[in-house]
């Protein structure tokens, strides 16, 4: 016990003593031995070494300096040498270190050097390589411009760009000048095709597709608004007219147009379109039996009530073929296959209209020939392989009378000659053949909150 009551002082005494020499620590701050880290500080180029822009001369200089020290940990303490990056001047001046606009990918123009000396100033540069049948002029678009893209015509081109939530179209003609865009907000999606003298355009957004029409002075037509429709692909008939497609479900809105843009039922003679990407389109109006039968092994049947205004739709790509039956502006039913060789369709219909004569198509000319003619179901078969595609009408009584040709695929426009700067500083580029020229469009550096555009032609 009195180990104990000895003991305790003790404990007490020494327990004060640390939070007393805790106490000094804290207030003298924590000792935590050297700190080998070592840090980088910028430092003035030395003496001489500095840029020296605008003696017209182009020189080595310092580009920056530093020095790399460390601190608390004996013998370490201290800053190493100075360490400097050297550079040469990209010009100064008049010095282009043997550099001209037209070394840069440029037209023409007059190259200068930044007041900096570290960069070249292409401002002065012409985008265009004007002469030898090459001209250009200037415009601008609001905002930045994305998705360039022409649709040639028969007297222009139909430039189309996105910007922002909006998508654009323009007429370019072949003076060259582009024309006052005409704005879609909201399209998400957009295609267009030429109508007679102008073009149709159908743009694709907020569950619906609005369609225009662009007259050949580049002004825009309201045409319609279809409800329902999230898709959209045009077909150009080769009488002029449009075909409007939106979709392989029931009840999407189909138009057919004739050349000045006004909706019709059914061609009035079966009717051929042809997509630049390999696409067909067959239009027949034709009083179908009401039998729509998938020619695979593994089969499909579908049977409907014909009406006197049915259109039947038979279509095919490189590797996808269908038929579909249109009722009232709206598809009915429609059938589709995808093959990886020769995809073939067929329909029952009949009678066989009287072509010949009475159709400037040739392709249908050749396909349906009077004598073809009789009343009666017959099948019609439709199929593309490769670059080839084959169309005919096969009576149940009869040979079979069949038309061959070549899809036209679609091809980069590349002009003869360059028309624009192959400089980054041009961003996009887009050619269109209208006859015998090229017209071209290409963006660029602009001014504020706009895009600079350079509309060219090459005869």
């Amino acid at each position: 016990m009195r180990f104990l009551r000895a003991l305790v002082p003790a404990l007490v005494a020494l327990g004060l003593a640390g939070c007393a020499q805790a106490r000094a620590q804290d207030f003298e701050g924590p000792r935590l031995g050297c700190d080998p880290l070592s840090w980088e500080e910028p430092m003035p180029a030395p003496p001489g070494q500095e840029i020296r822009c605008g003696d017209g001369v182009l020189g080595t200089y310092t580009a920056a300096c530093s020095r790399s020290c460390a601190g608390g940990c004996p013998g370490v303490d201290g800053c190493s040498a100075v360490q400097c990056l050297t550079a040469h001047e990209v010009c100064d001046g008049a010095a282009l270190g043997g550099q001209t606009c037209r070394t840069l990918g440029f037209g023409g123009g007059r190259l200068r050097c930044a007041a900096t000396c570290d960069a070249l100033d292409t401002a002065g540069c012409e985008v265009c390589f004007s002469g030898r049948g090459t001209r250009c002029t200037e415009a601008s678009a609001e905002g930045p411009v994305e998705g360039l893209r022409l649709v040639p015509g028969p007297r222009g081109a139909l430039a189309v760009w996105r910007h922002g939530a909006e998508m654009s179209v323009a007429l370019l003609d072949p003076a060259p000048a582009l024309r006052a865009p005409v704005s879609l907000p909201g399209a998400g999606a957009l295609d267009a095709v030429p109508l007679g003298a102008g073009w149709l355009v159908a743009a694709v957004g907020d569950g619906a597709v609005s369609l225009v029409r662009i007259d050949a002075e580049g002004a825009g037509h309201a045409l319609e608004t279809l409800p329902g429709a999230t898709s959209a692909m045009l077909w150009t008939l080769e009488d002029g007219g449009a075909v409007l497609t939106t979709g392989g479900t029931r009840g999407a809105p189909f138009r057919v147009f004739d050349a000045s843009g006004a909706p019709i039922a059914a061609p009035a003679t079966p009717a051929h379109a042809q997509r630049a990407d390999g696409g067909r389109l067959m239009l027949l109006d034709l009083d179908c039996h009401g039998v729509l039968a998938e020619p695979q092994p593994r089969g499909m049947r579908v049977e409907w009530t014909p009406e006197p205004e049915d259109l039947t739709l038979a279509f095919t790509g490189p590797r996808q073929a269908g038929v579909h039956v249109v009722r009232d502006g709206a598809l009915l039913l429609g059938m589709g296959t995808i093959a990886d060789d020769t995809p073939t369709v067929a329909v029952h219909c009949g009678p066989v209209p009287a072509a010949s004569g009475r159709t400037s198509d040739a392709l249908w000319a050749g396909a349906v020939p009077d004598e073809a003619s009789t009343p009666g179901s017959g099948m019609l078969r439709l199929g593309a392989a490769g670059g080839r595609f084959r169309d005919g009408f096969e009576p149940h009584e009869g040979r079979a009378r069949w038309f061959e040709g070549r899809i036209t695929p679609l091809v980069a426009i590349t002009p003869r000659r360059p028309i624009f700067a192959t400089h980054p500083s041009v961003t996009t580029t887009a050619y269109a053949r209208v006859g015998r020229r090229v017209l071209g469009l290409a963006t660029g550096a602009g001014t504020g909150r706009n895009t600079r555009l350079v509309v060219g032609r090459q005869d």
